[in-house]
């Protein structure tokens, strides 16, 4: 099992990594963080479910709409199971969430904050989102364990994560989704990181 501190210490061994926050209140108290043990496939999408179109896609510059929208999907397909409202795509978020995975592509970190102490709240804030509930899921992984469906189903399979994707109070969703892995020379490697935002306002 690893943890996100392992993530550049042993970069050959990790199939893929996961970290989740919650933040209840821009202005709030200190937010709880959690990680994930690393595993190969979360739970089952519920039989039910039908399939989102792109989920077995490994994310390239071609196809990052596409990737972006069948995370949204299996993120929504979970919500439903659950009985909660699916998230609405918001733009800010999207902008937030993308330019916090691309900055730790190329800064090669894996974090909820950027090296500068950055938080998701103060990120969404500056993007323009004006929310007072905010939470935010981050993975990467490589070649297969880089799709959406694997991403989301390591997503589901950690509590923390879980409570994200499944919070009731969150209405909105912002998904950024880069090429690559935040490891030292990652961005050249054929994988994917993730970031998704929740918000409600």
């Amino acid at each position: 099992m690893q943890t996100t501190t392992a993530l550049a210490l042993r970069r050959a061994a990790i199939a893929a990594a996961v970290a989740a926050i919650g933040v209840v209140g821009a202005t709030g108290a200190a937010p709880a963080l959690a990680t994930a043990p690393r595993g190969l496939a979360g739970p089952a999408r519920p039989a039910q479910s039908a399939p989102c179109p792109g989920e077995n896609l490994v994310p390239n510059a071609g196809n990052l709409a596409r990737v972006r929208t069948a995370t949204l999907c299996l993120v929504n397909l979970r919500r439903r199971a659950g009985h909660v409202a699916p998230l609405r795509d918001n733009a800010a978020l999207d902008y937030a969430a993308q330019s916090h995975s691309h900055d730790m592509v190329a800064r090669s970190y894996f974090s909820h904050y950027t090296p500068s102490g950055t938080s998701p709240p103060v990120r969404d804030a500056r993007a323009g989102y004006r929310g007072n509930y905010i939470g935010e899921n981050l993975a990467w992984g490589e070649f297969s364990l880089g799709t959406p469906a694997a991403i989301v189903g390591l997503w589901m399979s950690d509590q923390g994560h879980r409570e994200n994707i499944l919070d009731p109070s969150y209405r909105d969703s912002g998904i950024g989704i880069v090429p690559g892995v935040p490891i030292a020379g990652g961005g050249r490697l054929f994988g994917g990181t993730y970031t998704q935002d929740f918000g409600a306002q």
